[in-house]
């Protein structure tokens, strides 16, 4: 286990403990509600029912199962939120006029901050959900302490819990299966590797494209560099994970081809099997009518299997299919010098990760090397 990793482990340790100390001492809760505040603050459902309903293909489909699991998703969503709508009338009943002439009790105080941190993810529309951590740690303690003072709250408190947790604890059993701990085994080991290639680029390196990332994906490129000792510039082309289950039905061929276009550096791409895009998309309406793409001031994309759904509800910004193949262009000129850029690529069969070299005969190419270079053993 990495030092960061343990850093992280025991940091989410004291803040669980924390809110206990909390949940008892300073709200002064019932040991059951206590217990699901607790709980809530462990397992940060943050991710719970965050998947979307087509309202199309489902009800044409007879999918019911879907229709009742979204359906219930719904009615828990509107039971949280009318909870936190109480609790505000009950903070502000007892204490609106008194607000600057009394101190108020710990349960108020913990209500506003964690109302504020929740505020702050519904305001910023850019933001991950992992950024409410703090409204899952001390959202929930404040949100029973204020049904504590009503008849039914514990019983509240008891259902609004179990609503999060049973379906955290399905999740988290699934995570633990087999072929999920083989996948992160798989994944933590590219990673690893992915660090010793790149502190073993040479000095002329200042820029590294990596495709199909399955180590950094939302942290920040930037300290992943400075984590493996790469000192120069990392950009993400594109990241994805693997397919639970799925089978590749032939050998992957050439994936990549990298070559120059006058002084424009393409990367012509071919998406693996077993593996799909992650959460970086662009939006649909990036795109011009050829389907291409800017990023930044030097690099495009372009998307020509683009697809869009048969239906799609309005507003879907992320609602298409971008294909299995597509290309990338840059024209930045720190890597006019090919030396000092490097393409990086996975080889999706033994989950590791390669230097990719420019095609003979494109134009300079980096220490002389032709061709397509393999993927190491």
């Amino acid at each position: 286990m990495s030092s960061a990793l343990l850093v992280g482990y025991l940091a989410h340790a004291a803040i669980v403990g924390i809110v206990c100390f909390v949940a008892l001492r300073l709200f002064r809760l019932s040991p059951l509600a206590a217990f699901g505040a607790v709980a809530i603050a462990a397992l940060n459902p943050a991710y719970v029912y965050h998947s979307m309903l087509d309202p199309y293909h489902v009800p044409r489909g007879h999918d019911w199962h879907s229709v009742l699991l979204h359906g219930s998703e719904l009615l828990i969503n509107l039971a949280w939120w009318a909870a936190l709508v109480a609790a505000i009338v009950v903070a502000y009943r007892a204490w609106g006029r008194r607000w600057l002439t009394q101190q108020p009790e710990p349960w108020l105080i913990g209500l506003v901050f964690a109302l504020g941190n929740l505020v702050a993810v519904l305001l910023l529309p850019a933001t991950e959900l992992r950024y409410a951590y703090f409204w899952f740690a001390l959202g929930p303690a404040a949100v029973f302490a204020a049904w504590s003072r009503r008849p039914a709250g514990i019983a509240v408190a008891a259902t609004l819990s179990v609503a999060l947790l049973v379906p955290q604890v399905s999740s988290l059993a699934d995570s633990l299966s087999d072929a999920s701990l083989s996948s992160y085994r798989a994944a933590r080991q590219s990673a690893r590797q992915l660090t010793q290639l790149l502190a073993a680029l040479p000095s002329t390196v200042h820029t590294v494209y990596l495709l199909d990332d399955l180590a950094v994906q939302s942290s920040s490129p930037e300290y992943f560099a400075r984590f493996s000792g790469f000192h120069g510039r990392l950009v993400l082309i594109n990241n994805i994970t693997s397919i639970r289950g799925c089978i590749a039905t032939q050998l992957p061929g050439q994936r990549y081809r990298l070559h120059w276009q006058a002084t424009t550096t393409v990367l012509e791409y071919q998406a693996p099997e077993c593996f799909e895009k992650v959460w970086n998309g662009p939006p649909l309406s990036g795109f011009d009518q050829e389907h291409f793409i800017k990023r930044g001031q030097w690099m495009s994309y372009h998307f020509p299997e683009l697809s869009l759904p048969a239906a799609s509800s309005a507003g879907a910004a992320f609602d298409y299919d971008p294909g299995r193949r597509w290309t990338v262009r840059t024209d930045d000129p720190a890597c006019q010098d090919a030396a000092a850029c490097a393409w990086i690529g996975l080889d999706p069969v033994n989950w590791r990760y390669y230097r990719l070299a420019y095609e003979a005969g494109s134009g300079l190419e980096p220490g002389g090397a032709a061709g397509a270079q393999a993927p190491s053993p």
